[in-house]
């Protein structure tokens, strides 16, 4: 496994993770969305992880999106950094899938 560090975003981050979304959202079917005239996506919003799931559970932690570059997939480079970030916080969690998302499925499954 390549060397993997976790670590909070910073305001500088943000360029990066803009151009990382690109490629998130066309890695999730995004070549059937429309592109802007500048040649990305819309942006549709990218949670890392969010401190209360969607249907408003107090001390429910979420994974809305999670996403690793298909150069690193299948290298543990996804269960080393969703394991670090459940035992970094600490608690219960909620991750939902895509219907259609059947890799994602299995891969949340094995970790369970």
């Amino acid at each position: 496994m390549p060397a993997v560090r976790l670590r909070a975003l910073r305001r500088r981050d943000v360029a990066t993770l803009r151009r990382l979304l690109q490629l998130y959202i066309y890695d999730l079917g995004g070549e059937q969305w429309d592109v802007e005239a500048d040649g990305t996506f819309g942006s549709r919003g990218f949670a890392l992880v969010g401190d209360q799931a969607p249907r408003g559970d107090a001390g429910v932690r979420e994974i809305s999106e999670f996403f690793v570059l298909r150069k690193y997939r299948r290298r543990g480079v996804g269960s080393y950094v969703a394991r670090t970030l459940f035992s970094r916080f600490a608690g219960r969690w909620e991750v939902a899938e895509l219907a259609w998302n059947v890799l994602a499925q299995r891969f949340w499954r094995a970790l369970a």
